[in-house]
């Protein structure tokens, strides 16, 4: 199956991409597609993984215009965006 991240914010400036593509061969977590995404993309890693090896909880993933838990299971090709944490004021 593919899966396109969208990425929004300071994680589209640092990647210099708005799309991440992977492909799995068997239903995967969202966790597993965003460490994934880090080990491809290393610009990305210390935004998306912390430093004991987490998905970084500021960070924010949509399915279908969904808020999901790192927890939930794909099992069909999806669009899947993910946004950093917005400042300013």
């Amino acid at each position: 199956m593919n899966i396109t991240i969208c990425l929004w914010g300071q994680l589209k400036q640092t990647a210099g991409t708005d799309t991440v593509l992977l492909h799995f061969d068997e239903p995967v977590s969202i966790e597993t597609i965003l460490k994934k995404a880090a080990a491809d993309h290393p610009t990305l890693f210390p935004l998306i993984v912390d430093d004991a090896g987490a998905i970084r909880q500021s960070n924010l993933a949509f399915i279908e215009g969904e808020l999901q838990p790192f927890s939930a299971m794909l099992d069909s090709s999806a669009e899947l965006i993910l946004m950093s944490p917005v400042a300013g004021g």
